[in-house]
């Protein structure tokens, strides 16, 4: 029963998470940096999904290669704004 249980709740966890990385990528397609914030969240996310699944591939390529790039992406859209007076 417990271990159910936790099936169950591993894809809620799934759902939820792709739930996340949908949404960030309206964000980021509409230029707004919120989406590279949710790009951040979703990478540490899956990279846990990951290790649990054993896929280490994915979880570096996320870890290390995604989360970095959409963190920079931050600072960047953060340092120039648009002319409009948005990030």
């Amino acid at each position: 029963m417990q271990k159910r249980r936790k099936e169950l709740l591993r894809g809620w966890f799934v759902l939820f998470l792709s739930g996340i990385g949908a949404t960030s990528l309206i964000f980021t397609a509409k230029g707004n940096a919120f989406g590279q914030v949710l790009i951040i969240v979703f990478s540490v996310l899956y990279g846990v999904i990951s290790y649990e699944f054993a896929y280490y591939g994915e979880m570096i390529t996320y870890l290390g290669m995604s989360a970095p790039i959409a963190l920079l992406a931050v600072i960047a859209w953060l340092k120039n704004p648009s002319s409009k007076g948005k990030a």
